[in-house]
């Protein structure tokens, strides 16, 4: 069954080494708004300069949930890990996106008994 995978040639050979084979490519997101009270309450703390509480509670809890949202769909799709995993942010509209890409990787049948996993690092 043909496979759509963010994986170079080189990374799927190296995996095949190690008894891994790629795995489908694998997405997560998560939207967030501040809303107009943490919209307000944001452009006042930053007149009066120092850490946005509301700007960094949004940026952890949406991180979070697409990085969340890209396992679970990895976990769908039968992958042991996920590498070459990439985070992106963007201002959409007066929301938040987050955005959360990576590469599925499944074990041979002879493969390694390893855990769970997720790295940033390619398939190498």
């Amino acid at each position: 069954m043909p496979i759509m995978t963010g994986l170079s040639g080189n990374e799927i050979y190296c995996l095949h080494l190690k008894g891994l084979n790629p795995g489908e490519i694998v997405i997560g997101n998560s939207v967030l708004s501040l809303g107009l009270i943490g919209g307000i309450g944001a452009g006042l703390q930053t007149l009066f300069g120092g850490e946005v509480a509301q700007v960094t509670s949004a940026i952890s809890e949406g991180r979070f949930q697409s990085y969340q949202r890209m396992v679970r769909e990895a976990q769908q799709h039968g992958a042991l890990a996920i590498t070459g995993v990439t985070s992106e942010l963007r201002h959409m509209q007066g929301n938040i996106e987050f955005l959360s890409v990576g590469s599925g990787v499944q074990r041979n049948a002879d493969g390694p008994q390893l855990g769970p996993f997720s790295t940033s690092g390619d398939g190498q």
